[in-house]
């Protein structure tokens, strides 16, 4: 689905502002960013989507990674995402979609003061200032920044539906999208 392309781009620019702090994990501590899916069971057996009634209801992954930030010494963040798609049909082939992206990152850490934040908060905010559908917004009490956006798009055609995959059982999709590193897996709802 080309659409889901864009967002999921836009997405992972999210995931690497909130992650070029971070260090990898080297066995010193920190942890090294994963990409946002539930991992497959190696039972899982994929097929292609060939009707979007095979899709209609709503699907869900979440993804959670904490560490220290390579920035600032002493201070570390928790991002919590959750990714929800919501699918209607009109007929097999046509219909919409609404995904739903909400990222959570918590700061914490003795590094983290008033400059510091300032300055992390000003370079996620600054990061989206040109995106449309997207929200950032911060709470300096508890040192939390929150990253939304919401996007709608039609479905005209099969060819809409040539980046996703079902599970046997129809309880995960899979959407492949290059540059996210691996597949994204969703769970239905």
């Amino acid at each position: 689905m080309k659409n889901f392309g864009k967002l999921f781009g836009i997405i992972a620019l999210v995931a690497v502002i909130g992650f070029s702090f971070v260090s990898c994990s080297d066995g010193g501590g920190g942890s090294t960013p994963k990409k946002p899916d539930t991992p497959a069971k190696p039972t899982d057996t994929w097929k292609a989507v060939t009707s979007l009634t095979q899709l209609v209801g709503t699907w869900e992954v979440t993804d959670t990674v904490s560490g220290p930030l390579d920035e600032f010494p002493n201070v570390n963040v928790k991002s919590e995402a959750k990714y929800t798609i919501t699918f209607t049909s009109i007929s097999t082939t046509t219909g919409k979609y609404e995904m739903n992206y909400n990222e959570k990152l918590t700061f914490s850490g003795t590094g983290l003061n008033d400059s510091s934040w300032s300055e992390i908060k000003s370079s996620i905010e600054e990061s989206f200032e040109d995106e449309e559908n997207f929200t950032v917004a911060s709470n300096d009490s508890n040192h939390t920044i929150t990253v939304t956006a919401t996007q709608e798009q039609p479905i005209t055609s099969a060819d809409d539906l040539s980046d996703i995959q079902i599970n046997k059982d129809g309880t995960k999709i899979k959407i492949i999208i290059d540059y996210m590193g691996g597949p994204a897996i969703f769970t239905k709802q």
